[in-house]
């Protein structure tokens, strides 16, 4: 049955996920009231200035999920999200329950919530770590692709998201069209005084791969995504993180965008997103 993750009893050892080390001069996203979350203005959407970035949103929810704590050390399998509309520029909370609490098995869901409206939800499925069992399989991690440090940092003026990231483009980016590529670290915290969770930090970029692999000019279209989905086999780690991503459609006004995910260990996991194709309104262009 649902319950709330924060009445486990004292006499349980918990575990929780780690948190990545962020410069304390730099800025945040979000801040605290309370229960509710008050909107910075880096986090206005790139669609509407009305709205909030789905990128924060997603990292936000992932942030607030991984930060439920769980009954053995647990990998994070599964994290998926549904925007069921755009989030307003408004304060707004986080209503999450832990839906299984197993030592296996871990399912929590988060409701975002704009007044008596919910806007975004998402679902993390956990199951328990144990190392040294089973033997090791998987893609091998792409040895010719550059580190970050050999790059140059993309760095455009006029858009927030790039701002909140140190982001160094490998192939194709975010002002050509096609199949992309790109390192990723964190230049602000999601949280006032709050570090990024790996996770949080994960869903965050990957929400840029239907940028990262556009098919159409953002100039002429709108894109945005309304699934975001995050298949893992291990927590990532590290502070960078790449994204390598493409695009298809059929020509019939939505996408699919697909990614891998690595870290300086190797992939990780796949991102997959749901996207709706729009021509660009005069207002928004």
């Amino acid at each position: 049955c649902a319950r709330d993750p924060t009445s486990t009893s004292a006499s349980r050892k918990l575990h929780t996920a780690p948190h990545l080390m962020t410069d304390s001069s730099r800025f945040h996203l979000y801040e605290r009231r309370g229960e509710r979350f008050v909107p910075t203005d880096w986090v206005r959407g790139p669609w509407a200035s009305g709205t909030q970035n789905g990128a924060t949103i997603a990292g936000l929810l992932a942030q607030v999920l991984d930060g439920t704590p769980s009954r053995a050390p647990m990998v994070p399998m599964s994290l998926q999200l549904q925007f069921l509309k755009p989030v307003p520029f408004v304060e707004f909370e986080i209503a999450r329950r832990v839906i299984r609490d197993g030592r296996r098995l871990q399912i929590v869901e988060a409701t975002l919530m704009a007044g008596d409206e919910p806007c975004a939800t998402a679902t993390l499925v956990r199951l328990r770590e144990s190392a040294g069992t089973g033997p090791r399989a998987g893609s091998a991690f792409a040895a010719n692709l550059p580190p970050p440090e050999s790059l140059a940092t993309y760095d455009p003026d006029d858009r927030r998201f790039f701002k909140m990231l140190d982001i160094r483009t490998i192939g194709g980016g975010f002002d050509e069209l096609g199949p992309g590529a790109a390192w990723f670290r964190a230049r602000a915290r999601p949280i006032e005084g709050e570090d990024w969770t790996p996770l949080g930090f994960a869903m965050l970029c990957a929400d840029a791969g239907s940028g990262l692999s556009a098919i159409v000019s953002r100039r002429e279209w709108g894109y945005p995504n309304v699934t975001l989905a995050l298949h893992a086999h291990r927590a990532p780690r590290g502070e960078w993180l790449l994204l390598e991503s493409e695009t298809t459609s059929a020509g019939n006004g939505v996408a699919q965008v697909s990614s891998r995910m690595s870290d300086g260990d190797g992939p990780f996991a796949t991102i997959h997103q749901a996207v709706i194709l729009e021509p660009a309104t005069p207002a928004a262009r």
